[in-house]
């Protein structure tokens, strides 16, 4: 009985349903006959049943080639298996799709199998079948010497060679290839040593690994970081840490590429950074309001309320930029100015203020309609940056009954902006007037750079400069010591107030030798071969350049009563700069800028920012994360532990940390570091001149 199988479906004697196309077998591990076989059948096409069967060909699996074939492919046909399979004339009746049960001439094989559990199962490799009838592993397999480019070897499976390193999950990684291949297989005897890798595809930081198994062709795929995992992605993470580290995709880039890692496209990269910055965003916004909720508590606790139970408390406030200015350049594209709540040292409010958007510069470039996004741009182009900081706090202020219910009734903040000028001009509380305290720092500050300057005017002074500079620093321990002894006083505080001024007033003389007003705690011991040099001084005119600077520090003298610094604002200043890394990288393009600056907040007010944000994006911190962060926390209280156990300790008058520091130019560094000899010529040139010039006087 001849049929042809080139239908649709059809259905073989034994019962076997065939797909449309022509049925595939296992290439590998065939002989030279069954490939030789498969070629002819894939030329051929027709299948017809009533072939003999071959010892070398699979059971089910004769082919009958075309007849168009030339007399030499016709010789390739195999001979007829049933003389050398024992099998008699009966096993293939007439009745179509059935079969009779037909029994193995060894003694080894079960008796319940039947020539249709042999002919569904997979082929097999018929070439080592020895008396046992079951499959000689012993032999090797001859197909994997065939050359990749062989056309008969199109069924093998071949590996693929994998180029750099991965970021992988190995634990989920492992334990989805034995979820996915484990039994994927029961027919045939699969082991994970039939596993090849066949191929990969990289999204990113994650790549998916394609795999096949080389006995049944069964595929399939695995990715190297889990899709749904209950924390960060990699990417987010990977995001996460430029801000917190204060580098760019260009930074993680390089970094990634000397680890052979192939870096995400700055498209990607630019879609996550966006995702981290909302979470920043919407975590600073959370411990702002927390922070808010402290400083109300201890307000209440004061007594610090208004008949509308609204607190008033005082607050620390500053500004930055993204770029340095060096005292020349202020033309930084952003700025941000923050608010600290000044008992509970955390940040109520921060106001960040761009000057540039990527995007709408490069629609303005092209004349075109900017693309749908989230515009950051909201300073004007034509605005100065050094009005950013002053407008960022006023915007506090004003919001600050609406955000928080309280009053900022205080600022302590230095003097270097117009910041305080702008908040009285908007009134944020009605009959209610914020006062202003300089910090002191910026105060002393101010007055040895002054006193500095003073000395580089117009005229001749010849040594004096050199002897004034060394005095400098007595300004400052001078109205340092006053202060002190002031505030110590059991006096009224208008009585403080006169008295300090007074002594600020007479700090020019006392330093340069004319103790007549000076206090009695003032001096101290005076020396005796001390020269009064205050008349020499005043003939030059520099004394009253002194004059002017320490009448210009008396006006703040009830600032330095209350002896308070801004120290806080500065110290989110310096996480801002290191999540920015430095101050040398524009990160006021696409909205980066705000999330740094929102980041901050949260490692400022909780030392936790990775956390926060992987919170606040509801998954759950990594262990690696929290392992560091409770690291750095330990590491900080014990550093502040054992600062206050040295600064408790008695030391000896003048004794110091035992560090010597050198401040000033010196042999090593700066115009009087050591140089060379002149060169011989030069030498005699100067010394003819220097001589000439001598002969003249």
């Amino acid at each position: 009985m001849e049929r042809n199988i080139t239908n649709e479906k059809h259905r073989d004697r034994f019962g076997k349903v065939w797909p449309s196309k022509r049925p595939t077998k296992r290439k590998v591990g065939l002989s030279r006959a069954a490939r030789t076989e498969a070629r002819l059948r894939r030329i051929g096409g027709i299948w017809n049943i009533s072939d003999p069967i071959g010892p070398d060909v699979p059971l089910g699996y004769t082919s009958n080639p075309l007849a168009e074939l030339d007399s030499e492919e016709e010789t390739m046909r195999p001979p007829s298996t049933s003389a050398a399979m024992n099998f008699t004339e009966d096993v293939f009746d007439d009745r179509g799709n059935e079969c009779s049960p037909v029994r193995c001439p060894t003694t080894s094989v079960d008796d319940d199998v039947t020539v249709t559990d042999i002919y569904n199962e997979p082929p097999a490799e018929v070439e080592n079948i020895v008396e046992t009838g079951v499959p000689n592993t012993s032999e090797a397999d001859d197909s994997e010497e065939l050359e990749k480019n062989n056309e008969l070897d199109i069924g093998r499976v071949k590996p693929v060679d994998l180029v750099g390193r991965q970021i992988v999950n190995f634990g989920y990684v492992f334990t989805e290839i034995h979820h996915r291949f484990d039994e994927h297989s029961k027919s045939l005897d699969c082991a994970f040593r039939d596993l090849v890798l066949t191929g990969t595809h990289r999204h990113g930081l994650r790549t998916q690994f394609q795999f096949e198994c080389r006995m049944c062709h069964f595929k399939s795929s695995v990715w190297s970081d889990p899709p749904d995992d209950a924390g960060l992605d990699i990417h987010t993470a990977a995001a996460a840490g430029c801000i917190t580290a204060g580098i760019g995709g260009a930074q993680l880039k390089e970094v990634l590429s000397a680890m052979a890692v192939q870096s995400p496209s700055s498209k990607t990269s630019q879609n996550y950074a966006e995702i981290v910055g909302e979470g920043f965003a919407k975590a600073a916004a959370e411990n702002m309001t927390a922070a808010a909720e402290e400083e109300m508590k201890l307000a209440v606790t004061r007594g610090d309320v208004t008949k509308d139970g609204i607190a008033m408390i005082p607050v620390v406030a500053d500004g930055s930029w993204m770029t340095r200015s060096y005292k020349t350049k202020y033309n930084s594209l952003a700025g941000v100015g923050a608010i600290v709540g000044y008992h509970t040292r955390k940040i109520l409010f921060i106001g960040v203020r761009n000057k540039y958007c990527a995007l709408c510069a490069y629609a303005d470039a092209k004349d075109v309609e900017p693309r749908k996004h989230t515009c950051f741009k909201n300073w004007g182009s034509n605005k100065s940056s050094t009005s950013m900081e002053s407008d960022a706090i006023a915007e506090g202020f004003c919001s600050s009954i609406e955000m928080h219910n309280l009053m900022y009734t205080e600022l302590i903040a230095d003097g270097d902006s117009s910041v305080y000028k702008k908040i009285l001009n908007m009134n944020p509380y009605e009959n209610v007037q914020v006062k202003k305290i300089e910090c002191i720092n910026h105060l002393l500050r101010n007055l040895c750079n002054k006193v500095k300057e003073s000395t580089k005017g117009k005229g001749r002074i010849g040594n004096w400069r050199s002897v004034i500079e060394g005095k400098v620093k007595k300004f400052r321990s001078a109205v340092v010591k006053a202060v002190e002894y002031r505030n110590e006083e059991k006096t009224e505080t208008q009585q403080k107030k006169y008295d300090l001024r007074r002594d600020i007033l007479n700090i020019p003389h006392h330093i340069f030798g004319d103790h007549q007003n000076c206090a009695s705690y003032f001096c101290g011991v005076l020396k005796s071969d001390e020269i009064n040099q205050v008349p020499e001084l005043k003939r030059m005119g520099l004394f009253n350049r002194f004059k002017d600077i320490v009448i210009q520090l008396s006006h703040h003298r009830d600032s330095l009563l209350r002896n308070v610094t801004s120290n806080m604002a500065e110290s989110y200043n310096s996480v801002i700069c290191k999540f920015i890394g430095g101050k040398r990288i524009n990160f006021a393009k696409r909205g980066s800028y705000n999330a740094r600056c929102s980041g901050a907040v949260v490692q400022y007010n909780t030392g936790r920012s990775l956390s926060a944000v992987a919170t606040a994006l509801k998954k759950i911190p990594s262990a690696t994360v929290l392992c560091l962060e409770n690291q750095r926390r330990h590491a900080k209280e014990t550093k502040r532990r054992w600062a206050t156990k040295r600064q408790s300790a008695d030391k000896p008058k003048g004794s110091g940390s035992g560090r010597k520091r050198h401040c000033a130019a010196d042999k090593d560094y700066g115009p009087q570091s050591s140089q060379p000899d002149l060169p011989e010529d030069e030498f005699q040139q100067d010394k003819k001149g220097h001589s000439s010039r001598l002969w003249k006087l």
